[in-house]
């Protein structure tokens, strides 16, 4: 068993409430998301190959929703 499994966020049910509490807390969330969305949309490259740096990335959100605008995005999350 590998360290992560050991923890709660192997468990999926923790991860689904963790963001669906996490929506409840922060008020603005989800526009915030919004808009982080639309700025990648305004200034991505038109082309194959767009990558993405997640530093601090927490529970992944930012890249999970901005995988919904481009599901070619490559993305490194620390």
């Amino acid at each position: 068993m590998t360290e992560f499994e050991k923890t709660n966020w192997a468990k999926p049910d923790f991860g689904k409430r963790f963001i669906e509490e996490a929506d409840i807390s922060v008020v603005e969330r989800r526009r915030m998301l919004e808009i982080l969305k639309s700025f990648y949309r305004r200034h991505r490259k038109e082309t194959d190959g767009n990558t993405v740096l997640d530093l601090g990335c927490g529970d992944g959100i930012l890249t999970h929703e901005l995988l919904t605008v481009d599901p070619e995005l490559s993305a490194t999350l620390v």
